[in-house]
């Protein structure tokens, strides 16, 4: 296929795109369900963007994307305020405003995934929660409340049980690499959209949220002492005495930096979080340093190769 064809394509995809996208919005006042047709104009600038970008980056591999989402992201930004300003003249009002508010934000979100690594989308994906559940309060949308609950979830999900994060490159850069904004960015979401919905009274969903941070946290510290011990391959099967003597460390560090913030908040999360943090480093002292790594039982390097760790470079 040529490039002419695909411009045609294209420029009926976006003029198909743009008349489901203004005629909905203009039907929501005359139509019922108007929730119906602000969701379908919402979706339609969405979905064009999305059914267009992955064909149009096979033939224009070096074009930048992100401009394009944040142009698209415009128009249902600019539909989510009318709807705001007339919301008391329109039926199903917050639905409407949520799909526009929800349709902006991803946009926004695909905008800074597409160029970039596949390490940092769910850093974009991360970011957008506290979005959400911020319109969620300032304008009265517990769906939006929802729909942050569930990418909270699906980013815990990806960040602690997806195997092929082992793979990402991380260089040789022991603190300046994507685990440092792949989980830091996530942790830092979790704690202002937990601080949202304190404010708005939900003090069980804000606890929730505090304590997936606080396991991020660990999963951080984790695979950040495994880079350190294991700069080329997160996935060895080695684990010398340092390394674990370091896990130890790290984990009795964050186990008294939680009970710290726990006397400051008295939140009860922190508490439970920084035992089984002071916990599990006990069990790894007990089981590793004087059981199997124990050097009375068998000879174990003590320290950090200097061919294996960047640290001594």
């Amino acid at each position: 296929v040529g490039r002419e064809e695909i411009g045609r394509l294209v420029a009926v995809g976006v003029t198909g795109g743009l008349f489901f996208t203004l005629s909905g919005f203009a039907a929501m006042r005359d139509s019922k369900p108007s929730w119906f047709w602000a969701a379908l104009s919402a979706g339609s600038t969405l979905g064009i963007v999305v059914a267009l970008v992955p064909g149009l980056d096979r033939v224009f591999p070096d074009m930048a994307w992100w401009p394009v989402c944040l142009t698209a992201a415009l128009l249902p930004t600019a539909f989510a305020v009318l709807v705001h300003r007339g919301r008391d003249r329109l039926e199903d009002a917050g639905y409407c405003l949520a799909a526009f508010a929800v349709s902006a934000s991803a946009l926004v979100t695909l905008a800074v995934g597409l160029d970039l690594e596949r390490a940092f989308l769910t850093s974009a994906l991360a970011l957008e929660i506290p979005v959400l559940v911020w319109l969620a309060g300032r304008f009265r949308i517990p769906f939006l409340e929802r729909g942050g609950l569930v990418l909270a979830g699906a980013v815990a999900l990806r960040l602690l049980l997806n195997p092929a994060l082992l793979y990402y490159p991380l260089g040789e850069n022991l603190v300046f690499n994507w685990l440092l904004y792949g989980y830091g960015l996530p942790v830092l979401a979790f704690v202002f959209a937990a601080r949202f919905f304190r404010r708005d009274g939900q003090e069980k969903i804000a606890d929730l949220l505090e304590s997936g941070a606080c396991l991020l946290g660990w999963a951080f510290t984790l695979l950040e002492v495994r880079h350190l011990f294991h700069p080329d391959n997160l996935r060895a099967q080695t684990a010398a005495v340092a390394e674990m003597a370091t896990y130890v460390t790290v984990w009795m560090a964050g186990a008294l930096v939680l009970r710290f913030i726990h006397q400051r908040t008295g939140r009860r999360q922190f508490e439970v979080s920084g035992m089984v943090l002071a916990g599990g480093s006990c069990v790894l002292a007990i089981l590793y340093m004087t059981g199997v790594l124990n050097p009375l039982w068998d000879r174990y390097a003590g320290g950090c190769h200097r061919s294996r760790s960047p640290l001594f470079r």
